[in-house]
Parts: structure tokens; sequence; C-alpha cells
């Protein structure tokens, strides 16, 4: 039992130890805190203003629709074969149907 009552002490007493050493640390570590938050958001604004600068210039994407050359301003001429014979291609006596 006197064991268990010298290891709760000590455990205490270690704990106070490390709280009075550190309580410097955290004291100004607490009292920051509303700095350290400013300049954060401070941070996430100047990201969030970089990134839409960035967003603007990004170019448009190219277009979907094929890009055709101009029509001709000139109809092209016809074909010079007239007067032609069209010839029926040749059947043989199993082929007909």
């Amino acid at each position: 039992m006197l064991d268990t009552i010298l290891a709760a002490v000590a455990a205490v007493v270690w704990i106070a130890a490390y709280g009075v050493y550190f309580s410097g640390d955290l004291r100004r570590w607490w009292r920051g805190r509303h700095r350290r938050r400013a300049a954060i958001a401070a941070q996430r604004e100047e990201a969030r203003r970089t990134y839409a600068a960035w967003v603007r210039n990004i170019p448009p994407p190219p277009s979907r629709a094929p890009i055709l050359p101009a029509p001709p301003l000139v109809s092209p001429r016809p074909p010079n074969g007239s007067g032609g014979v069209v010839v029926p291609f040749p059947r043989t006596a199993g082929s007909r149907r």
C-alpha cells in the first residue's frame, strides 16, 4: 500500500516539475495562438489569391469544332468526260440471279 502511495506522489511531483519547467513555454505558446491563427489565415488568403491569379491566366480550351478551310471563291469546273459511253459489266451464264 505504501509503495502505491509513494508511486503516486512521485508521479505528481514529476508532473509538477515538468509543469513548472515548461510553464513559461506553455504560457508563451498559449498567448501567441491569436498571432499564429492570424498568420495561418493570412497565408491561406495569399494562397487563395495566388491560385485565383493563376487560374485567370489559363488559356481557354481549344475548340472541339473542326477548323475547315475557307470555301473556294470560284466553283470547280465540271469534269471533261462528257460524251463517254457506259459499258455494262459482262455476266456469265452461271451468275444470273
